[in-house]
This record gives structure tokens, sequence and C-alpha cells, in this order.
């Protein structure tokens, strides 16, 4: 078992977000600030921590159908990924 925190003190890894399409847009908004500039807060916490990780996502749904009749999902591709 990883202690907690390990990860954070290494700020490497991989984020895997399976079913993508379901992230309210909320947590969209919160994914794209992220992604833009690496960096993000703790709950509860203060400071800014930069991670160095690789993001990977799936679903289950084809995001391109998906995006033309959902009013609550964002591209930010336009090749049909995230």
């Amino acid at each position: 078992m990883i202690a907690p925190g390990s990860s954070n003190a290494r700020g490497r890894g991989t984020l895997f977000l399976d079913e993508i399409h379901s992230l309210s847009r909320k947590a969209q908004v919160s994914l794209l600030r992220f992604l833009q500039d690496m960096q993000y807060e703790r709950v509860g916490g203060g400071t800014l921590k930069t991670a160095d990780v690789r993001v990977v996502v799936a679903s289950n749904v084809d995001l391109t159908d998906f995006q033309r009749g959902a009013t609550n999902f964002a591209m930010t591709c336009s090749t049909g990924s995230i």
C-alpha cells in the first residue's frame, strides 16, 4: 500500500478519467484549468502545487456524436478527443 501523499511528493504519474462524457460542466472547467497550468490546490489547502502527469481518458460513448446532442459537454479539440 502506498502512503497517503506519496504521489504528491513526486508530483508525477498518470491521471485516468473514466466515463469522461459524464463530467459536469463545473468539473470540466476545473479539469481544463488543471490541464492548462498543470497546477492544483488540495482541498483545504491554500497553496498551488504543480503536477507532472499524463492524462488518459476513456468513454464508452463516441464523444463527437455525444457533443452534437449534448448541452452539458464541451469538446476542447476539433479532433474529437479531449
